[in-house]
């Protein structure tokens, strides 16, 4: 029929589940980081459009909706700023072997914190899809006025 068949190995928190629905899984390891980082601008944009037009609905009605985009945001960020470090060390690894100097890299004890910073942050990143997913948008309401 088709169809082909999709394996997901998620090395930070082995289970076993469906990768299609973990968006942990896609927004940390399948998204390259650049997909990445443009879910991250346009959830931005969904983020500030809300607050523009938050004055026509009812007073609380945004409030939930802003501080879970907000959480989510701050999560892919910290991924962002990560994959940024990791790029970063490895132009510098490239640069330093070009002329012969020593190898850059980022220490083991760095590394094993910036790997458990990444995988709390596509924890949170979860944590705040699903939030957002199960609560659905807050303009589903009526407008004020």
């Amino acid at each position: 029929d088709g169809e082909v068949p999709l394996a997901v190995l998620d090395w930070q928190s082995p289970a076993i589940g469906l990768g299609a629905v973990d968006v942990a899984y896609f927004l940390g390891l399948a998204l390259s980081i650049e997909d990445r980082h443009e879910f991250r601008k346009d959830a931005k944009s969904m983020r500030y459009l809300s607050e523009a037009f938050r004055p026509l609905w009812p007073a609380d009605a945004a409030k939930g909706f802003l501080s879970r985009m907000t959480k989510l945001q701050d999560a892919l960020g910290i991924m962002n700023d990560i994959a940024g470090l990791r790029a970063h060390a490895e132009e510098a690894a490239q640069d330093a072997e070009g002329t012969g100097g020593g190898q850059p890299h980022i220490p083991d004890d760095l590394a094993a914190d910036l790997a458990a910073r990444e995988a709390a942050a596509a924890r949170a990143a979860q944590k705040g899809w699903d939030r957002l997913r199960d609560k659905g948008p807050w303009w589903a309401g009526s407008a004020a006025g």
